[in-house]
């Protein structure tokens, strides 16, 4: 009942992140562009816009699935134990919906900024030394199963989420675009 509840909660996950995803993408493009074009203050601008659009977008999604929390099982199984299952992870998702929106747009931007190695190693000590370590604790040790998965990739991915939002906001944006304008 496990693995076909995590594989319901995986795509839950990824229907209800694809809103945050194209907002990420938009904005390294947009970003990247102005960037280009020596405009460091206008992408500096865009950048907090699209923060903003991909958070309050997160955060309604995430209150959809609330609503719709005893809802949604229903619709995706017949069978009664995975409906239970399945509704107990709901909240869970929502909560990592609208906590790692925020960090997901940082990453996306620290990307258009040609930071991507930065952002990318801040992600990955995340998962391996966060995420993965509290996995294991808490389904090997204190034997949380799912939803103790699902709160240690959040805690995981928020704490990455947090470093590359903190180095985000603290670009040096005419720099940067400098050096993106030698670049090319």
């Amino acid at each position: 009942a496990e693995v076909a509840i995590w594989g319901l909660v995986g795509e839950l996950w990824d229907f209800t992140d694809d809103i945050v995803i194209a907002i990420s993408d938009a904005s390294k493009v947009r970003c990247a562009q102005l960037l280009g074009s020596s405009l460091p203050e206008q992408a500096r601008h865009s950048s907090e816009k699209s923060l903003l659009m991909g958070v309050t977008a997160s955060v309604a999604m995430s209150i959809l699935l609330g609503f719709l929390q005893s809802t949604i099982p229903r619709w995706l199984t017949n069978d009664n134990t995975l409906q239970r299952l399945l509704g107990d992870m709901i909240p869970l998702l929502g909560l990592a919906v609208s906590t790692l929106s925020f960090g997901s747009i940082c990453w996306s931007i620290l990307c258009a900024q040609g930071r991507s190695h930065l952002a990318t190693a801040v992600t990955g000590f995340g998962s391996l030394a966060i995420a993965l370590p509290l996995a294991c604790f808490s389904n090997f040790w204190f034997n949380f199963n799912l939803q103790g998965l699902i709160a240690s990739l959040i805690i995981g991915y928020a704490s990455s989420g947090f470093v590359n939002a903190i180095l985000m906001l603290t670009s040096d944006w005419s720099n940067i675009s400098e050096r993106v304008r030698k670049r090319t």
